[in-house]
């Protein structure tokens, strides 16, 4: 299966009666005290193993890619950074506790369902290539109104996009002055500078390039840069480090995984 069915089938297939048996199976095959998702609330006895075991995630040192041994939610199908970036809103975040008008762009399933429930959240979810959204759109051409939005939240999304600065800059033109965005993407700690050649246009060059073969690029340390550049004052956050060992291991998340946390600043250019 490619990595982009791969992604279809997380988002899709679980709607359907038999993974929905499948997931339900699961759920109470791996049930225990061990582990425990912040996204759905289940107990469980490890969380499951997830991602591609290709050599250039490890060459690379790639955070937010590459196969890992607890990666996937038995109960929900949450992902790793799904759980980190859950605990992260509730806990260094006011959107449950104030009115928030949120931006979700592709939206991951079990998050979407948390906050677009919460009465604080005026949530939008926009997807280019699902339709169970509320806003079919493309991340580069926002049908949103300039300064509408509290924040956004846009994770592993950049990478797929040609021209991932125009949907930094729309992101950014989105935010009201003060508002913050949450950008996560993979990033190859073991390099300086974005590896991109869009010339490379082949599913099996992409992969072996990129690491997956509908990425467009593998982004390197100067993330924060391309960030900054489109407009964001960037901070980053290892919220992980705060967690300390034992939550990492309970929740399933990672330690060393940056939280991009995107600031449109008070006069910054429209």
């Amino acid at each position: 299966m490619t990595s982009t069915l791969r992604a279809v089938a997380r988002h899709l297939l679980p709607e359907q009666p038999y993974f929905r048996l499948l997931r339900a199976t699961k759920r109470m095959y791996y049930a225990g005290t061990a582990r425990q998702c912040p996204v759905c609330g289940g107990g469980f006895r490890r969380f499951l193993p997830a991602g591609l075991d290709l050599p250039l995630f490890r060459e690379k040192n790639i955070v937010g890619g590459g196969r890992a041994p607890e990666v996937v939610c038995p109960g929900c199908w949450s992902l790793n950074r799904e759980r980190l970036l859950l605990l992260y809103l509730r806990a260094k975040t006011r959107i449950f506790a104030g009115p928030t008008t949120l931006l979700h762009i592709a939206p991951e399933p079990g998050l979407s369902k948390i906050l677009s429930r919460t009465p604080t959240i005026r949530y939008v979810s926009t997807d280019l290539g699902r339709g169970n959204v509320m806003v079919r759109s493309d991340v580069t051409q926002l049908p949103i109104r300039d300064q509408s939005c509290d924040a956004v939240i846009c994770c592993h999304v950049l990478e797929h996009v040609i021209d991932d600065v125009a949907g930094m800059r729309e992101i950014c033109r989105v935010l009201r002055p003060g508002g913050w965005a949450i950008l996560q993407v993979p990033i190859a700690l073991s390099e300086a500078q974005t590896l991109e050649d869009l010339s490379v246009t082949s599913p099996e060059g992409r992969e072996r390039l990129y690491g997956q073969s509908d990425h467009v690029r593998l982004y390197g340390r100067d993330y924060r840069d391309r960030l900054e550049a489109a407009g964001f004052r960037v901070e980053l956050y290892r919220y992980g480090s705060d967690l300390g060992r034992d939550a990492l291991a309970r929740h399933g998340v990672l330690a060393d995984e940056d939280i991009h946390i995107c600031y449109r600043d008070v006069g910054a250019p429209q």
